[in-house]
Order: structure tokens, then sequence, then C-alpha cells
């Protein structure tokens, strides 16, 4: 897949996949951490998944519906 063309068919479950899995990690590991995790390296873990999470899917968004 060249860098002009829209997300392939085969690629789009394997991204489905791979969002969800950043955002229930990060998720998990950020707003549903123990406060004695709270400042630990788990915590600071979890939020740099949630930010590959929101420019992964904020990527995907632009390249299916704005980029054609």
């Amino acid at each position: 897949m060249t860098s002009n063309e829209a997300p392939s068919k085969n690629a789009t479950p394997w991204f489905y996949i791979r969002a969800a899995g950043f955002w229930i990690i990060g998720l998990m590991n950020t707003v549903l951490a123990r406060p004695e995790d709270v400042g630990g390296v788990k915590f600071w873990i979890g939020c740099a998944l949630l930010v590959i999470a929101a420019l992964d899917t904020g990527w995907f968004v632009y390249k299916r519906f704005f980029r054609r």
C-alpha cells in the first residue's frame, strides 16, 4: 500500500484489533488504575498507550474519510 491509497479491506480488521488493544490497555493502566499505581511506570506506559491510540485512530480516520 502506498501513502496515497486508502486502507485496504484486509488492513481494516487489523486496525480495529490494534486500536482496541491500545485503548483498553491504556485505559486499564490510567483511568482504572489503583491509587497506589498512579505515578508509577505502569501508569506512564498507560498514558503513552493512550497517546498512541489517539494518534493511530486519528490517522486512520484521516486516511479513511478525508484523504481520498
